[in-house]
């Protein structure tokens, strides 16, 4: 099965859920919660599809997130909902730009009788941070299919981000 991303924009939109201590000035210390919103475009099975998503993560230690996200495919067919369990570390070291990494497993269900299958990946890269209530980060990230794969079971996409942290 090939599957291919498009070069998509996810706008994440994070909230600051909990309350957090007087002198918190990272977007990343412990405690802190992340609620996001996901849009962007996915092109699979010899289609193109409107991506709408949602995730949440909670930062368990400074930097290490530990969240799920949730998206389904709209506009063709077959229908295509993920569901995805993910852990990331954000090494908050350095004021403006900081690396990220991490993994994730990803449940994929497929109607119009194609089976559905599990992924397993990773993925990497940097965020800048925009002020005490913002970031963008960029990218990628790889993903291999783990059940039921006979050809093309892995590959690379792009990933772009937003936040607003309140």
């Amino acid at each position: 099965m090939i599957i291919r991303r498009s070069l998509s924009v996810l706008f994440v939109f994070a909230f600051t859920c909990l309350p957090q201590p007087a002198l918190a000035q990272s977007l990343f210390d412990q405690g802190r919660v992340r609620i996001g919103v996901q849009v962007g475009a996915v092109s699979s099975f010899n289609q193109t599809y409107f991506l709408l998503g949602a995730s949440a993560g909670y930062f368990v230690l400074p930097g290490l997130e530990l969240g799920a996200s949730f998206d389904t495919w709209l506009g063709n067919s077959p229908n295509v909902t993920r569901v995805s369990p993910e852990v990331r570390y954000v090494v908050d070291i350095i004021d403006v730009v900081k690396p990220y990494f991490g993994g994730f497993f990803r449940r994929w269900f497929i109607g119009d009788g194609i089976r559905d299958y599990d992924t397993v990946g990773g993925r990497g890269g940097l965020i800048f941070v925009q002020g005490q209530n913002a970031y963008i980060n960029a990218g990628a990230a790889y993903e291999r299919i783990v059940s039921g794969c006979d050809s093309d079971c892995s590959y690379w996409y792009p990933e772009i981000g937003i936040a607003l942290v309140f």
